[in-house]
C-alpha cells in the first residue's frame, strides 16, 4: 500500500497515520514487515503472546481443533474443561463468563456490577484503559481540572453525555481518590482499576490497591480488577495472586487467549451467583450471549497457554521477573550515568519509558512532565530503525521467546535511542 493511497481500512493504525509500516508475519520474539525487515518485537500482540509468536504448542492446538470445527454456537465441552483449568490457576475464582475481547469482558463486568448492586455509577481512574466501548472511553481533561478532582472528557466522538454522568472519575495513586469514593458511595456500583496501569506500570502500588480494597469494602462498593493485561503475566493468578488482594469481579483477556481474541469475567461466588439466580419481580435475566464466546478455537489456544504456564509456573515467572528487572535496571543505570532526561518503570515482565528524569506518580504527572510528543515519536522511530518494534501504546512486554541475546540487543538499541535525548543532540 502506498503511503498516500486512498485508505480503505479505517481502523486505528491503517489510514491517515502517515506510516507505511505493515507487519506480515511473526515468529518467536520477532516480527517481520512487508519489506522483509525483521525486528525484535517488544509489543508481542499487546502483551498477548507470552509464549512468543506462533508458539508450536498453540499452533498445534489450534490446527488440531480447526480440523474439528472452529465455531458451533452451542455449548461445547472444551469451554467447560478450560473453566476447570482456570479455576485451578486463579485464586478465589471457580466460575467464568467467556467473551470475545477484553473490552467485552469489562463491559459485562460493569453490567454485572450494576445488576448486583442496583446502582448506576462506576468509578474509573485517570490514566486507566478498560477497552474501546462507550462506557469507559474517557480521559482526563487537564485544562479544567485539579490533581485531586480530575475532570473527564470523552476520548471519542459519539460518546453521550449520559455516559459521563454515570462515571465517577478518580485521581490515581492518591488518597484523594478514597474521599471521592466515600462521597459517592450511595451511587457507586463498583470501582474499576487496572492493578498495574498500562500508561503507568509501576511496582509500588500494592499499598494503594490494599487501601482501595478496604475503602470499597467498607463503603459497600464492588471492586473490579481489570486484569486484561496483568492476568497470567504478573503471576499465574495475575495481580490477585501477586498482591494477595481479592477483587469482587475480575476481567481477563490478551495472554489468556494465546493470540486469539478472548475476554473472561470471573469473581467472587456471591457476585457471580446473580447470573444464575431467578430474581423474579419482572427483572430480566442477566444477558451473557455472544456468537464467538467460548468458541472452540480460542479455547484450544488458551488451554495450551494456561497448561504450559501452570506446569512451569515457578520457573516461568521467575525467569520473566528477572528479565524485566534486568532490562529496567540496565536502562535506568544508563540514563542516570549519561544525564538522559528519562527513566524506565515497570512491573514483572512489562515496562515503558517515561520521558522525564523526575519521578511520576500518575499518568497525569507523566503527561505534564514529559518532553514534547514529537520528540517521543522520534525516539520510537529510532528504535524501529535499529530493529526494535514497540507498540503504539509504548508498553514493552517480555515473552518467554526473548533470549538473553535478544534483550541485550534491545538494551543496546534503547541506549542508542536514549542518547538522542541528551542536551545538544
Amino acid at each position: 500500500m502506498l503511503e498516500n493511497a486512498f485508505p480503505r481500512v479505517l481502523n486505528e493504525g491503517y489510514g491517515g497515520s502517515g506510516s507505511s509500516l505493515r507487519m506480515q508475519s511473526a515468529s518467536g520474539a520477532t516480527i517481520t514487515d512487508t519489506d522483509g525487515k525483521t525486528y525484535i518485537d517488544m509489543a508481542m500482540g499487546g502483551g498477548t503472546c507470552i509464549l512468543g509468536h506462533a508458539n508450536p504448542l498453540v499452533v498445534e492446538a489450534v490446527n488440531k481443533q480447526m480440523c474439528h470445527g472452529s465455531l458451533f454456537t452451542v455449548a461445547n465441552p472444551y469451554a467447560e474443561d478450560f473453566a476447570e483449568l482456570l479455576g485451578d490457576a486463579i485464586p478465589g475464582c471457580d466460575q467464568f463468563v467467556f467473551a470475545s475481547t477484553g473490552s467485552e469482558a469489562t463491559l459485562r463486568a460493569i453490567r454485572l456490577a450494576r445488576a448486583v448492586t442496583d446502582k448506576k455509577k462506576i468509578g474509573v481512574f485517570s490514566g486507566g484503559w478498560h477497552g474501546s466501548h462507550d462506557q469507559v472511553l474517557v480521559e482526563e481533561d487537564y485544562s479544567r481540572d485539579s490533581e485531586n478532582v480530575p475532570a473527564m472528557m470523552p476520548k471519542s466522538a459519539g460518546i453521550l453525555d449520559e455516559v459521563l454522568e454515570n462515571l465517577v472519575f478518580l485521581p490515581y495513586n492518591t488518597e484523594a481518590a478514597f474521599d471521592l469514593i466515600r462521597d459517592n458511595k450511595d451511587d457507586l456500583a463498583a470501582v474499576m482499576i487496572e492493578p498495574a496501569q498500562g500508561s503507568n506500570p509501576r511496582d509500588d502500588v500494592e499499598g494503594f490497591l490494599r487501601d482501595l480494597r478496604d475503602v470499597t469494602r467498607t463503603s459497600g462498593i464492588l471492586l473490579i480488577f481489570d486484569e486484561v493485561i496483568t492476568g497470567f503475566r504478573l503471576a499465574l493468578g495475575g495481580a490477585q495472586e501477586r498482591f494477595g488482594i481479592s477483587a469482587d469481579i475480575v476481567t481477563y483477556g490478551k495472554t489468556l487467549g494465546g493470540g486469539l481474541p478472548i475476554g473472561v469475567v470471573s469473581g467472587a461466588p456471591e457476585v457471580l451467583s446473580y447470573i444464575t439466580t431467578d430474581h423474579g419481580g419482572g427483572k430480566p435475566p442477566f444477558y451473557n450471549g455472544g456468537t464467538f464466546s467460548a468458541n472452540p478455537l480460542t479455547v484450544a489456544a488458551g488451554m495450551a497457554v494456561v497448561r504450559y504456564l501452570s506446569e512451569t509456573r515457578e520457573e516461568t515467572y521467575a525467569r520473566l521477573e528477572r528479565a524485566g528487572e534486568t532490562v529496567r535496571a540496565e536502562l535506568n543505570d544508563y540514563c542516570l550515568s549519561n544525564g538522559v532526561p528519562a527513566h524506565v518503570i515497570g512491573i514483572g515482565s512489562m515496562f515503558r519509558t517515561i520521558f522525564t528524569d523526575k519521578p511520576v506518580r500518575s499518568r497525569r504527572e507523566r503527561d505534564l512532565m514529559e518532553i514534547p510528543y514529537e520528540t517521543q515519536r522520534d525516539f520510537y522511530r529510532r528504535l524501529l530503525s535499529s530493529g526494535v518494534h514497540v507498540g503504539a501504546n509504548g508498553i514493552n512486554f517480555i515473552s518467554l521467546a526473548h533470549t538473553a541475546d535478544d534483550l541485550d540487543k534491545v538494551c543496546a538499541c534503547y541506549q542508542e535511542a536514549l542518547s538522542s535525548l541528551t542536551a545538544g543532540s
